[in-house]
């Protein structure tokens, strides 16, 4: 039985559906929030990541080096091995 099968299940009445159909709402709804929250945060995460790329001076020495490594593995394997010879 599908998930979404046991919470129409929970409702008391066949045609009316209000609780299963608040349910499933709610979820989709926090759904979106979550989506939204993660946008924003990966914004945020490229902010900085390229703040710290274009101003290593003014972040601490190990953070750079980390953005930089986190640059070098995204990387698509071929330009990896194209850039090292």
């Amino acid at each position: 039985m599908s998930t979404f099968e046991q919470i129409l299940d929970m409702d008391d009445e066949e045609d009316d559906k209000e609780f299963s159909r608040g349910i499933v709402f709610g979820f989709l709804e926090q759904a979106e929030q979550t989506f939204d929250q993660m946008d924003a945060a990966l914004y945020e995460l490229e902010l900085i990541y390229h703040n710290t790329l274009l101003m290593p001076s003014l972040v601490h020495p190990e953070t750079f080096l980390n953005c930089q490594l986190w640059d070098i593995s995204s990387r698509d394997p071929r330009q990896r091995s194209a850039s090292s010879r």
